[in-house]
């Protein structure tokens, strides 16, 4: 071909239009048409198995890679492209590069092993990364487009989401929503607009198994024997978002456990309880127990804050009343190697009387196994003006293994951490089934103050 360079790999041995049938004769069904006509810069195909979702990214990437996309306006190639997957050997070797291999006709590219880059003869690249790389990997490039096969971790996204800015560029997500209410579910229903058009960035198609007219009813009772639990199967059949889906506290409904706030009775109960950190926000909840032992969530507070000014909102919520009980996380009890003062003992200096929770082998378990028997036994009930606890209840999810090992190994047995910090200050509390004492059984202050030194004793 004239012009090339004599070290061009292709010479004049690029394969003619007839030799791209596989390009050609692909026919999408109609939810895959619908995400390739998608006006949004960043396009997101939520989809059961077997829905056609990563077919469909493939084609367009390499419609995009040609210059000849039928229906999106992507630069004229060559284009700088990044197809991002689970990990390195699903992403190699496994799904992503052999699909792009098996379209393509030999001749019309190059597979550079070290760089992990697919090189077209128009010069448009498609470089393969995978989620267990650091992120750190993903930095540097600029960008024409990057599709997320399965959902990313929200840092690499991000990272990514940086190296498409400066050429205008797309990015394509396609996965099944097995995670529940995540940082993704917020994406695909931002109301964001793109700064360059005004118009919604974000634009999002939701296919079904039954959707792909191609499925045979084999491959559909297959998907069936994949599933673990009945949200499972409902992600994985229907390609939406399910708020139980991985949650904790399933058994949480708004409708039963959300009421409309009203004045705590001067018999009641009054509880606090505590999950203090340095560098996240300061998580109290606030907890009236009525004569028949039910624990109503009355107020929250949940910012970053010094000791002094928790300790003085805490005043302010519990109205002047008595603090019956008062808890707080047991880190908080571990002197500051510095000063040799916890942050135990800055409540007790500020006038809030803290004892550490519970702690143990099973604590976080067997707590969560409490909050729910209340959840389930109705004695648990969130005024509606805590708006940050509700929030938590309905995205407190398990923890999951990583794309590697999800299939390889029983679901894990521990939460996420990650915004659950008033959920823990609740299950605190909870964990001890407080029962119900009238205040005027309770005294305020401790029989002795503690020392701030226990060596000196003062």
């Amino acid at each position: 071909m004239a012009g090339r360079k004599k070290n061009d790999p292709f010479g004049s041995g690029v394969p003619g239009f007839e030799e791209y049938s596989k390009l050609f004769n692909y026919i999408p069904h109609r939810k895959q048409l619908e995400f390739h006509q998608l006006p949004q810069r960043i396009r997101i195909f939520s989809g059961a198995n077997r829905s056609g979702k990563t077919t469909c990214a493939i084609y367009d990437l390499v419609y995009a890679a040609l210059g000849i996309h039928p229906w999106q306006d992507w630069p004229p190639p060559p284009l700088r492209l990044r197809v991002v997957g689970p990990d390195f050997n699903v992403v190699i070797n496994e799904i992503h590069l052999p699909r792009f291999r098996e379209i393509l006709p030999e001749g019309s590219y190059v597979w550079h092993a070290e760089k992990r880059t697919l090189e077209l003869f128009n010069g448009s690249t498609i470089n393969f990364r995978s989620y267990d790389q650091d992120v750190s990997k993903f930095a540097g490039a600029s960008l024409h487009g990057v599709w997320f096969d399965e959902e990313p971790p929200q840092r690499i996204y991000h990272e990514n989401l940086m190296r498409i800015l400066d050429t205008g560029g797309k990015m394509l997500i396609t996965f099944t929503p097995l995670g529940g209410i995540n940082w993704l579910y917020d994406l695909v229903y931002s109301d964001k607009k793109d700064p360059l058009t005004g118009e919604p960035l974000v634009g999002a198609v939701f296919v079904s198994i039954y959707d792909n007219p191609y499925i045979r009813p084999s491959d559909i009772e297959a998907v069936k024997a994949l599933c673990r639990d009945e949200d499972e199967m409902a992600a994985r059949f229907e390609g939406k978002f399910f708020t139980r889906s991985g949650l904790v506290y399933k058994e949480f409904d708004q409708r039963i456990h959300v009421v409309e706030p009203f004045p705590i009775p001067d018999d009641w109960m009054i509880c606090i309880s505590i999950d203090h950190h340095t560098r996240n926000p300061q998580a109290v909840v606030f907890v009236a127990i009525d004569p028949e032992d039910n624990a109503w969530i009355y107020d929250e507070f949940y910012e970053h804050a010094l000791v002094p000014e928790v300790c003085q909102a805490i005043k302010e919520k519990t109205m002047g009343r008595k603090i019956q009980i008062a808890l707080i996380d047991v880190n908080a009890a571990t002197p500051d190697a510095v000063t040799g003062r916890s942050a135990k003992n800055e409540y007790w200096q500020n006038g809030i009387y803290v004892q550490p929770a519970k702690k143990g082998k099973h604590s976080v378990l067997e707590g969560i196994g409490v909050v729910r028997e209340y959840l389930a036994d109705g004695r648990l009930k969130i005024f509606r003006s805590c708006p940050n606890v509700i929030r938590q209840m309905e995205t407190y999810r398990w923890a999951e293994w990583s794309y590697r090992l999800r299939d390889k190994r029983d679901p894990k047995e521990m939460p996420l951490k990650k915004e659950s910090h008033l959920l823990d200050a609740m299950r605190y509390l909870l964990h001890m089934r407080p029962k119900y004492r009238p205040p005027s059984m309770t005294s305020v202050r401790p029989p002795r103050p503690e020392p701030i030194f226990k060596k000196t004793k003062y």
